[in-house]
């Protein structure tokens, strides 16, 4: 017969191992990619396929606000001229973790134009131990097929600024010519061109900061990146020829 120290003994690991299933479960039930109220959030189980060799993560104001890996909360913002249909994605391509907020619940300020809306590190977040710096982000109007760069921070900036990181997920080193058009009437005119270069796959950063090849911030309105050139996989090349994505650009002067 077992003695009574015995049934204590397993009395305690029965117990422990009947909350750590159920922490277990827990876990797995807030990192699942659901409904939360104000939001849609967690982890894709089955990642898309993006079918190609570079595509395009996010577009990023880059000044101003930080990400401090200690808050409760991120925050994002981008400036809106009229008040229109976007689709806002978050996303860490690693984990595969999404947020999109539910339309009604951004914050429209009609002073600033600038759209807003916050949600908490925990629980998803936080249980991924995910590095807030790596999120990307992507403000669309499927429409006008028209991209708002956006800004992720922690803290109270809501400041929007002109710099701005293309990102994109490279499977190659990549040589490339870019071109900042400004566009009017739907015709591109040149402001800007630029090398970039990179030799090592994974994700690439072009950066503009908004000025003119005169050094002169451009006026407010939409833009255009366009890109030409050469990626380098792992056993030929590819040429770029023409990938373009138009954008909106705040001259915070004006």
């Amino acid at each position: 017969m077992l003695s009574i120290k015995w049934y204590f003994a397993l009395s305690i690991i029965t117990t422990w191992l009947i909350l750590f299933t159920i922490d277990s479960r827990t876990f797995a039930i807030d990192v699942n990619y659901s409904d939360r109220g104000d939001r849609f959030e967690g982890v894709y189980r089955s990642k898309p396929v993006s079918g190609g060799y570079f595509n395009l993560l996010g577009i990023r104001v880059n000044e101003g606000g930080q990400l401090n890996k200690s808050s409760s909360q991120i925050n994002l913002s981008f400036w809106q001229p009229s008040p229109e249909n976007v689709t806002i994605k978050v996303w860490e391509p690693r984990t595969n973790y999404w947020m999109i907020p539910h339309q009604n619940q951004t914050k429209y300020d009609k002073d600033s134009n600038i759209i807003s809306f916050n949600w908490p590190i925990d629980p998803v977040i936080k249980h991924l131990n995910l590095d807030i710096t790596k999120l990307q982000i992507l403000v669309k109007n499927e429409t006008q097929d028209l991209y708002y760069p956006a800004q992720l921070f922690t803290g109270t900036h809501t400041a929007q600024g002109k710099n701005y990181l293309f990102s994109y997920d490279s499977k190659g080193g990549v040589d490339l010519k870019v071109t900042i058009s400004r566009v009017d009437k739907n015709i591109p005119e040149p402001v800007r061109d630029f090398e970039y270069e990179d030799e090592y796959p994974g994700i690439i950063n072009i950066p503009w900061n908004g000025l003119d090849e005169s050094g002169k911030e451009v006026s407010t309105g939409i833009y255009q990146l366009s890109m030409n050139g050469s990626i380098y996989l792992s056993e030929s090349s590819e040429s770029i020829k023409g990938r373009t994505i138009k954008f909106i650009h705040r001259n915070n002067e004006e």
